[in-house]
């Protein structure tokens, strides 16, 4: 005979739940029953509704009921050893996987199984290019004198259509240039090093007018006298999560006069805006993009780099940047000298040197033709811009969110540390690795540790 209490309380098998409101009985033990799986005997008209014991120290879940004879009831018990050291096990430290009450939202939880079907987030306009200009304008390269070089010889220009129309003008039609020009090149077209079409603006140092050679044409245009600028834009990433779901995600990027690439999503985990740095190339229009991790990122300095270019060719005529041009622009010295010696040459071969003369004249002047062509903004990746660095991310939903509160306390977010004192959480806890320390038997450490490492309820 032994006094107890019973409990009618509705707990889970692997909750820390103490019971309370008992009832007070006498038990008797079964003779040859098991400290940890007792089988007690007590006496009650009724069936007892009874699911926990108190005896002893220890708390029993009730497993079985059994009517003996009228009036006595065998109880058949398993002993609770989350409820019996539950002091001794929230007060230990411990490795915690998963717990309702604390988590690193970085910590991937593949517990949660993705969808097959993805999902499109882009961020608006965001890193917006002030170069950019929806009215295209023409950057002219000339040989002429006025100050301005920003590459040997070569002055460059920003001009507007209107602009570039007059200047056309006056080569058909100005015999003062035509002349002027011709003392210095034996094509007065010569003296245009390149033009090219750009929505990509550079700085320039004030209004001038173009000059070819030392003519003066009279039109108005800015000079550019820079040769590389560099821009820095922050466009913001669009993550449609703040948790580990970031990994789910393809981070990708349009660069104008680049296109759309793919980022490592991995590099930029921790921080919503990239660090973009854009270096230009104004005698090329060669464009340089350099993605930096922000401060704070997972990596600093450069961590992708991509090129493209901004101009689109604008042919001036048949003449290019050519070996062969910089012959013919000599003038009459060299070439000069080459068509008397073959006249000579002719002549005493009583040939018609005339004739000989012409078509060695044109083939020397062959030398520096370059085919005409007009390089279109696709190809030349020279208008295929817009006014922003638009970012977009790809990604592949989870079967729920990781916030979802009922998800959570069934059985709760990664942690993946440890704390030094459990009594501090509540909720659902899954250990890895624990390892009871406190006064017990060698088959209740047993049951602790397995409950503990397979998920318990701190209630």
């Amino acid at each position: 005979m032994a006094q107890a209490t019973y409990f009618n309380t509705a707990k889970r098998r692997n909750s820390t739940l103490v019971p309370s409101s008992g009832t007070a009985a006498t038990l008797h033990l079964k003779e040859a029953t098991s400290l940890l799986n007792p089988t007690f005997l007590l006496t009650a008209d009724t069936v007892p509704a009874i699911s926990e014991i108190l005896f002893m120290g220890r708390y029993y879940f009730v497993d079985n009921i059994r009517s003996v004879r009228n009036g006595v009831w065998e109880i058949d018990c398993s002993v609770d050893v989350l409820a019996t050291y539950k002091s001794q096990i929230l007060a230990q430290s411990a490795f915690v996987k998963y717990s309702s009450s604390i988590n690193d939202p970085y910590v991937i939880d593949d517990r949660i199984q993705r969808q097959v079907k993805s999902t499109i987030t882009l961020s608006g306009n965001s890193g917006t290019l002030n170069r950019y200009s929806d009215s295209p304008r023409y950057i002219l390269q000339v040989i002429g004198t006025g100050g301005g070089s920003i590459s040997g010889f070569t002055t460059s220009y920003l001009m507007t259509q209107s602009e570039i129309s007059q200047l056309a003008d006056l080569f058909f039609n100005d015999t003062e240039l035509q002349t002027e020009l011709e003392q210095y090149f034996a094509n007065f077209f010569d003296c245009i090093i390149a033009c090219y079409r750009t929505n990509w603006i550079p700085p320039t140092s004030g209004a001038a007018d173009v000059m070819l050679g030392k003519y003066n044409t009279g039109i108005s245009a800015e000079l550019i006298t820079t040769t590389k600028t560099r821009d820095v834009v922050f466009p913001t990433i669009p993550w449609p999560f703040e948790d580990f779901r970031r990994s789910d995600c393809a981070l990708k990027i349009y660069l104008p006069y680049v296109g759309c690439v793919e980022l490592s999503a991995s590099e930029f985990y921790s921080q919503n805006d990239l660090d973009i740095i854009i270096d230009t190339e104004w005698n090329t229009g060669n464009i340089l993009y350099r993605v930096q991790g922000a401060s704070g990122s997972e990596t600093s300095g450069d961590i992708a780099t991509f090129s493209g270019n901004c101009f689109a060719k604008v042919p001036v005529s048949q003449y290019g940047v050519q070996g062969g041009a910089a012959v013919s622009s000599l003038g009459g010295g060299i070439i000069g000298n080459l068509y008397a010696h073959a006249a000579q040459f002719f002549s005493n071969m009583g040939l018609e040197a005339s004739i000989y003369e012409q078509a060695g004249y044109d083939m020397l002047r062959g030398i520096s033709k370059s085919t005409p062509s007009l390089v279109g903004g696709f190809g030349g990746m020279a208008v295929g811009g817009t006014p922003s660095i638009a970012c977009y991310c790809l990604y592949n939903p989870r079967a729920y969110e990781p916030s979802d509160a009922t998800a959570n306390a069934f059985y709760g977010r990664p942690y993946f540390r440890t704390i030094s004192n459990l009594s501090t959480l509540t909720g659902f806890l899954q250990c890895a690795g624990y390892s009871f320390s406190g006064n017990c038997t060698d088959r209740e450490r047993v049951i602790i540790n397995n409950l503990l490492n397979g998920g318990i309820y701190i209630e």
